[in-house]
């Protein structure tokens, strides 16, 4: 006997309530993964087919929500023999479709089979739903054949049942969909990223005015920033000083205290001798940073110049590497979040609209990279939004043109959106 559950994830951190009545007419709470947990495994079907993992350590991290579906009478060795025989048949990995046959269509046969219950209809009844509005029904067709937005960890054993007889190998460090691709697109074009430089010395000046900790720790902050006047210092230092004014920080917030510490971050991650951004404990000081951001009061003032920290960290090419591929929670968090805050504020139905300049930088920065099929059209979508009602002739326009462009590199389903919500020749 085991207990059964359901766990549902919303995959786009809640992008989807956010945008949905803007990019498709009609409020879409979420975007849900399920996966079936028993006999002390998380079982989901993907483009890599059906596979298990240890409950909760998928690529999308802690399930959203938790739904008790019973127990099951079936032993785990009858349990596994029939999910090899769906893994050669329906449930194959080539069967796999995001619309019409998916994690959930898999789910809710696993919960009948198991304890004859089904999973709730809001979350079988979505792509019906999203596929009945305008831009739905497009999208429908752009993303026929796209992968499964998970996949499991390096660092778990899994187990594809679409092979019998397979023993537990590794899974994939990131979604088999960009390992896939990667193979098969052309690397986008050469092209320098766009890096916002600061007024170091004037910073420099409000730093122990701001912040009262400790002299010798401003001072290397100051060093750093201003260009390494004062070189052989190592990175862990400027970590530490770095850690020192933010735990002042949390204690003493004011929006004031905020900018000045965005602003040191991305005068740092310029200095390519320094790179904090690439240690462990550096991608944990942004965690800290994004988490305090979402709760803070001064969060609409900071936004600004928290997408120029963004796109000065996705300016340098393993760095920005690094976050697109998500290879630790950190990273992936951290790229969702700068996605988000990017998106929002091209979308323009928010209070953010106002940085739509630093946004499209940010999203040119990206698209120097090989990102996602999904990664591609998200961006692209939101670019688009924009772009229909700016002046293409300007800075910000051309560089909006030049992501355009990139991006479709990674999706050529990208000109054909292209061509249907603003014109045939825009990525010409």
């Amino acid at each position: 006997m085991s207990k059964v559950q359901l766990y549902v994830y919303e995959v786009t951190k809640g992008l989807a309530a956010q945008l949905s009545t803007a990019l498709l007419g009609r409020y879409i709470p979420g975007v849900w993964h399920t996966a079936i947990v028993c006999y002390g495994m998380e079982y989901f079907f993907g483009s890599g087919g059906i596979e298990n993992i240890h409950p909760g350590t998928t690529i999308v991290g802690r399930p959203d929500e938790i739904i008790e579906l019973g127990e099951t009478q079936i032993t785990n060795e009858e349990f596994h023999e029939y999910l090899c025989n769906i893994g050669d048949n329906h449930f194959r990995p080539e069967k796999y479709h995001l619309f019409e046959h998916n994690c959930n269509t898999f789910s809710n046969e696993i919960a009948q089979f198991l304890t004859g219950r089904s999973i709730p209809s809001y979350i079988l009844d979505l792509p019906n739903d999203v596929a009945t509005t305008p831009m739905g029904a497009m999208l429908k067709t752009f993303m026929d054949g796209f992968g499964s937005p998970v996949g499991g960890r390096a660092d778990h054993a899994s187990r594809n049942f679409s092979r019998p007889q397979q023993a537990y190998t590794p899974a994939p460090s990131q979604p088999q969909r960009v390992q896939e691709a990667s193979d098969k697109r052309c690397s986008p074009a050469a092209s320098s990223p766009i890096i916002f430089r600061f007024q170091a010395s004037e910073c420099c000046k409000k730093l122990p005015e701001l912040f009262a900790v400790d002299k010798e720790k401003l001072s290397l902050i100051e060093s750093v920033v201003e260009g390494g006047k004062r070189h052989g210092y190592k990175t862990a230092d400027v970590f530490q000083a770095l850690y020192t004014v933010f735990d002042y920080l949390e204690q003493n917030n004011s929006t004031e205290r905020f900018l000045l510490f965005i602003d040191l971050l991305s005068m740092v991650t310029v200095q390519n001798d320094c790179d904090v951004f690439k240690l462990t404990e550096g991608k944990e000081l942004l965690d800290r940073v994004l988490k305090l951001l979402r709760v803070s009061e001064s969060e609409s003032a900071v936004i600004p110049n928290f997408l120029k920290l963004a796109a000065n960290l996705y300016s340098e090419k393993e760095r920005r590497d690094m976050f697109i591929a998500g290879n630790s929670f950190l990273s992936s968090d951290i790229n969702k979040s700068c996605m988000a805050y990017c998106i929002e504020s091209l979308t323009g139905e928010n209070k953010f609209k106002e940085v739509e300049s630093i946004a499209v930088s940010f999203a040119f920065n990206i698209s120097l990279s090989e990102v996602s099929e999904e990664t591609a059209l998200e961006l692209a979508s939101a670019l688009l939004h924009w772009i229909s009602s700016a002046e293409r002739g300007s800075e910000t326009g051309k560089r909006c043109i030049s992501a355009l462009r990139n991006l479709a590199k990674s999706n050529d389903q990208i000109t054909d959106l292209a061509a249907m919500t603003v014109d045939s020749d825009l990525l010409a």
